[in-house]
């Protein structure tokens, strides 16, 4: 019994002092802890509306994540480079904040940045914008309106509206839209614009007030001796009219009219001066149908743009004139 218990604490000193192998060895923990500093916004800056802060940070073995913090409450947590969030500022009141990020590791360790302290100011100043083109009077055919936007900050964007209506909106400045009349009924429309900036903020601008008259234009084909004019009508309801009085011009810019139409007949004896003839032919329409004037005894040389038409009057179903 005693050469047991002698054996068995030989082997419990061996194993207690590593002994019967050679010897052993333990690894190391790591006690690094990682460097991060905010990089942006800069300390002292101003800030308004939406703003991303970042950080950098680096690590012996690696980063496992960037927290941040605004006045000691966190705010976000990213785990990725670079490390970012965005910091919404419109829900503070104006004032200083102190921002602050802190980096861990994957062992736990951690290191916060140095302080960095910026002024939250809200932007309550709201832009500037005007209507520049057209000013008030007539339009016609297509219109670019342009506007002139300014803000203390920047602009986002501007918004243009025919009668309360939105027609379009432009990002870049110089501010314009392009607005199509012929489709229109004869009338008055008023013109406005809206300007954003980068808080949201809003301004209207005074309203312009453009007419848009019934307007009259013929595009003409030339074949040989005759020609055709296609007549568009542009302003009216759809069978307002009942009479039209119109004057046609030759090559030689000589009036062939007044010719009168009663625009429920299909059509009128043709009026014949300086050896051409125009023949206006139509029933009751309204904008955007046609009329033709017919051209006979066109000289050579004669282009296009020789013939023209003038609206003299349009009257209602009761003779009074529309316009």
């Amino acid at each position: 019994m005693y050469k047991s218990f002698s054996l068995l604490l030989c082997l419990f000193s061996l194993a207690a002092c590593g002994g019967g192998g050679g010897g052993g060895s333990s690894s190391g923990s790591d006690t690094t802890s990682p460097a991060v500093s905010i990089t942006a916004p800069a300390s002292g800056a101003t800030v308004i509306g939406s703003t991303t802060v970042t950080a950098s940070a680096s690590d012996n073995v690696g980063v496992a994540r960037v927290e941040f913090y605004a006045n000691e409450t966190l705010q976000s947590s990213d785990s990725s480079a670079p490390y970012s969030f965005d910091w919404n500022t419109l829900l503070l009141t104006d004032g200083p904040y102190i921002l602050k990020a802190v980096a861990y590791d994957a062992a736990g360790n951690s290191a916060p940045s140095s302080n960095v302290t910026v002024t939250v100011a809200h932007d309550t100043i709201l832009p500037s914008v005007s209507i520049i083109s057209p000013a008030n009077g007539t339009v016609s055919g297509t219109v670019n309106i342009a506007a002139s936007a300014s803000d203390n900050t920047a602009i986002s964007k501007v918004e243009f509206f025919v009668n309360d209506v939105l027609q379009g909106t432009d990002s870049t400045a110089p501010y314009s839209h392009s607005w199509n009349t012929s489709v229109l009924v004869r009338g008055n429309y008023t013109l406005t614009a809206k300007a954003y900036d980068t808080a949201n903020n809003v301004q209207q601008s005074a309203g312009v007030v453009v007419t848009v008259p019934i307007t009259l234009s013929m595009d003409t084909v030339i074949s040989g001796s005759t020609a055709v004019g296609t007549v568009f009508l542009t302003g009216l309801l759809p069978l307002e009219a009942s009479g039209l009085e119109v004057q046609v011009f030759d090559p030689g810019t000589t009036t062939i009219g007044p010719v009168t139409s009663a625009l429920t007949v299909s059509g009128f004896p043709p009026t014949e001066e300086n050896g051409f003839i125009a023949l206006v032919s139509t029933a009751g329409f309204g904008s955007g149908e046609m009329m033709k004037v017919n051209f006979v005894n066109v000289p050579i040389g004669a282009v296009s743009a020789d013939f023209g038409i003038t609206l003299v009057n349009i009257f209602d179903g009761l003779g009074a004139s529309i316009q």
